[in-house]
């Protein structure tokens, strides 16, 4: 196929942009990072004052400059209370609710915060919860991505985005000293929204991706028949030896033994179509077998010593990696993978199958053995 598509030559040719930087960030772990309701909290958790990390002035200057630009009007809070989760008459909720204190009407900055959500809220009902004058309440629909406004709210409701809020805090806050427990806290919570900000941005990724996916398809079904070659050539040489062939990964295949239930060959390919272009051959001993190692090392001595294979043994609960070796096919290899993978097998690692396959099945008749 490729040899005679030049087209597919030159795409091959061409540089694929990188992926976009991403910051881990606590939300990723906890796994809450797309959850609105724990987003509004950290927004108010750092509008509060009471939380004494001293950002709450940046945080509602940033957004009521916004609202400024957005729409010429001038507010201004100086002793303020933010809620979320805030229960209407007819049991909506609003998201973050921050009520102005220092009056004896007060103001109202309502927020509703959007993350990934389809946009059916009842903002005019958020509105009129809000007992006050038209003029000192100003309502925000908070997104990822810039959005309308519906026709009835359109005059009490502006769209602001995450992304531009957390710049225009950003910009105060790297004029403050904080501490280092706050500082790491407000940069989780900054990386966080730019994460989310960076899901609906067009990168150069997307972009080389919408300009490309046919040639990538074409590319992702080589990629499919490569493996299957592979995999097939795996099964074929376990045919060889009389091994049951089975596993569902890209990364591995197993050769196992129909007559026990306790070792297997295990054929690691997951850098087999990297820079590496190595497989890797293992021992592996399972189940019963398990029960079994510190025996099977000390009756095993000798030859672990006299043997080349890597003895450095990768360990999990049920399952450890007891001999294995990397090996690079060349291209006369790979064209006959098969008799390659059978053959490195048989020389290297079949007299201590043998060996190992004995040892387990005396121990398991004699345990005290």
């Amino acid at each position: 196929m490729l040899r005679d598509n030049p087209e597919l030559k030159r795409f091959l040719s061409m540089p694929v942009p990188a992926p976009i930087a991403r910051k881990h960030t606590l939300f990723d772990i906890s796994g809450h990072s797309h959850s609105e309701t724990v987003i509004s909290k950290w927004y108010a958790y750092f509008m509060l004052a009471e939380n004494n990390h001293g950002l709450e002035r940046s945080f509602i200057e940033s957004i009521l400059s916004l609202v400024e630009e957005k729409t010429g009007r001038k507010m201004t809070m100086n002793f303020f209370q933010v809620d979320t989760e805030v229960t209407t008459i007819n049991k909506k909720r609003i998201d973050i609710l921050i009520t102005d204190e220092s009056g004896d009407h007060g103001k109202y900055i309502i927020i509703e915060n959007k993350i990934f959500h389809r946009i059916d809220n009842d903002l005019i009902e958020y509105w009129q919860h809000c007992k006050c004058d038209d003029d000192n309440k100003v309502g925000i629909l908070l997104t990822l991505a810039p959005e309308i406004i519906q026709s009835d709210a359109f005059s009490k409701f502006i769209n602001l985005t995450h992304a531009e809020v957390i710049r225009r805090i950003s910009v105060l806050v790297m004029q403050k000293t904080l501490n280092t427990e706050q500082n790491i806290m407000f940069d989780h919570f900054k990386n966080a929204i730019i994460n989310l900000s960076k899901d609906l941005t067009m990168n150069d990724q997307v972009k080389f991706y919408q300009e490309n996916s046919a040639k990538i398809d074409t590319m992702v079904s080589c990629r499919n028949k490569a493996y299957e070659y592979v995999f097939n050539h795996v099964k074929v040489a376990g045919d060889q030896m009389g091994l049951k062939f089975s596993g569902l990964s890209d990364d591995y295949r197993y050769l196992s033994f129909p007559e026990n239930d306790f070792v297997c060959y295990t054929i690691i390919l997951n850098s087999l179509f990297t820079a590496s272009k190595t497989i890797t051959i293992v021992i592996e001993i399972y189940g019963e077998g398990l029960k079994h190692i510190e025996k099977l090392d000390k009756c095993l001595v000798g030859q672990i010593v006299q043997t080349k294979l890597n003895h450095k043994r990768t360990r999990d609960r049920t399952w450890i990696h007891y001999f294995k070796e990397e090996y690079s096919p060349n291209s006369n290899d790979f064209e006959n993978l098969s008799q390659y993978i059978s053959d490195k097998i048989n020389s290297d690692f079949k007299p201590l199958m043998i060996e190992i396959i004995s040892k387990i099945q005396i121990f398991t008749l004699d345990p005290a053995g």
